[in-house]
């Protein structure tokens, strides 16, 4: 998706590489995420997860992608019926996910409220996780451990 899309052609070992030079150092890090491109499916976002495990960010940012104006992915977005063209992306807080070709808006904006459980949480957990998309009791039991836990503390190596 960051190639042909974004047209970014770093590997991720160069992006994975580069977070980990702040690992030794007090500057916090922060990973800004946006998921649900034009085609996007659930297995190109969890490799996003997977991206942000490895880095071992202080914070996590995770926003659903906005056609806007002018841009090339809008025009893909129109041009693949995904939206209108008298669609407009507002601010993500007005503009929630859509179905992008692949996934429903409704299994985007799950993956998106969970991103960083998926993150931090161990692997063995993802399945719960899962649910929790669906599932806002079990979200809020989740985010109670999450909260107790400090999970979004990275966790520094000695030095």
């Amino acid at each position: 998706v960051r190639k042909k899309l974004l047209n970014r052609f770093m590997s991720n070992e160069v992006i994975v590489n580069a977070f980990k030079e702040f690992e030794k150092t007090n500057i916090r890090i922060s990973a800004n995420n946006i998921i649900g491109f034009p085609f996007e499916t659930r297995e190109d976002i969890m490799d996003t997860v997977e991206i942000n495990r490895q880095i071992n960010p202080d914070s996590v940012v995770v926003n659903a992608f906005r056609p806007y104006s002018g841009t090339e992915l809008r025009k893909i977005c129109i041009e693949n019926d995904l939206i209108s063209p008298e669609q407009r992306a507002e601010d993500n807080r007005v503009y929630g996910a859509f179905y992008n070709g692949a996934m429903s808006a409704e299994e985007i904006e799950g993956i998106r409220r969970m991103f960083n459980f998926y993150v931090k949480f161990p692997k063995e957990r993802w399945n719960e996780i899962k649910k929790a998309e669906k599932d806002d009791g079990l979200r809020e039991i989740l985010k109670k451990e999450w909260n107790e836990q400090n999970m979004l503390h990275r966790k520094r190596e000695k030095q």
